[in-house]
């Protein structure tokens, strides 16, 4: 980091380093308490703040999580938040970090996961303002949020043996990961807006043949949702009453699988 940068972030750093720290975390939040807010953006009549310096710290704290420090990304991002800042990327990381960590555990914190679906559902407001721009939308790291939302519900179920509420709820997560693909897919093709929008709406089986053939989705992949279709319209349709704990396995498995295609 270059000098003058290093000076404008971290004032203390000097005696910081004399102190021969352990942690880094008292020098950022130091900095973080220095920043001040710069920006202020209102969409449909709620205020997002955006903090000086939003997105070093934002890679502090994600770099934290990505090595499953959760503690750490947790005191950045909290810091971030007591200092005022409400913009999107802070709001979607710190879901993404209460998210992973619920994820890592195999257990849903009630209080963690009520902020987290709240930071997310706010910070889509802000990704996508109108519902003609859902093309754009499912692109956006908040979008990601909620099929991570639906895919941990989805565990929560299968924990409290609620079994046919595990498997919908665990191929809605599937469904919304496919429609990231897809609208990346068309995006790379070029189509143009209105045709995207549109394309949004198809079924989603035709989705998976275009992608399958297109070699997007990997024959075993494919499969895999073929087959866990098959089941969940046979749940819809009464043909089959609950699914077996292994099949709703499997589509918790798939929904991980999908989830991190799309950063």
């Amino acid at each position: 980091m270059p000098e003058e940068v290093r000076q404008k972030l971290f004032p203390q750093f000097t005696e910081f380093i004399k102190s021969k720290p352990n942690d880094i975390i008292p020098l950022l939040i130091s900095g973080i308490k220095n920043a001040k807010i710069v920006d202020t953006v209102k969409v449909r009549d709620v205020e997002y703040n955006v903090l000086e310096n939003s997105s070093v710290w934002n890679s502090f704290a994600i770099t934290h999580m990505l090595t499953g420090n959760f503690r750490k990304a947790k005191i950045i991002l909290e810091a971030m938040q007591e200092a005022g800042t409400s913009d999107s990327a802070t709001l979607t990381n710190y879901a993404a970090v209460l998210l992973n960590e619920m994820l890592a555990t195999h257990k849903l914190h009630e209080e963690n996961f009520k902020t987290a679906k709240e930071c997310t559902y706010k910070a889509f407001v802000f990704d996508v303002p109108k519902r003609s721009e859902l093309y754009k939308g499912v692109l956006m790291p908040a979008f990601k949020n909620l099929a991570l939302i639906r895919n941990i519900e989805s565990e929560h179920y299968l924990n409290k043996e609620e079994h046919f509420a595990s498997f919908i709820i665990g191929w809605i997560s599937i469904e919304m990961s496919l429609m990231r693909i897809w609208s990346k897919f068309l995006e790379i093709l070029k189509y143009s807006q209105g045709k995207r929008q549109d394309m949004m709406n198809w079924d989603i089986q035709l989705i998976v043949e275009i992608l399958s053939m297109a070699k997007v989705i990997p024959p075993e992949l494919k499969n895999d949702l073929d087959n866990l279709r098959e089941i969940r319209n046979r749940l819809v349709h009464g043909t089959q009453l609950d699914p077996t704990i292994g099949e709703i396995k499997r589509c918790l498995n798939l929904g991980r699988q999908l989830i991190p295609i799309l950063q």
